[in-house]
């Protein structure tokens, strides 16, 4: 796969991920971070919203985790989604 083509999917997996937590966290504050080596690139979205419930980070919930992970798949990579 192409840098661009990578680019592209994980320019719309950081959309989906703030666009979700705007919509249902109720947080105050979201950030953005890319991080890269030689060997991976790692793409983090956080937010001090309230969280997401089990069941959903697991299984298919909304249509933006099944989008999410269609994209990290389609570049080889892994989508990890978390709650404190």
């Amino acid at each position: 796969m192409h840098g661009n083509d990578v680019a592209t999917h994980l320019f719309r997996i950081a959309q989906e991920a703030v666009n979700n937590a705007v919509k249902h966290s109720r947080a105050k504050r979201i950030t953005v971070s890319l991080e890269a080596d030689d060997s991976q690139i790692l793409l983090r979205v956080r937010d001090d919203g309230i969280g997401i419930e089990k069941r959903s980070r697991f299984r298919a919930a909304g249509v933006g985790i099944r989008i999410m992970r269609y994209r990290a798949n389609a570049i080889g990579a892994d989508l990890r989604i978390t709650s404190k």
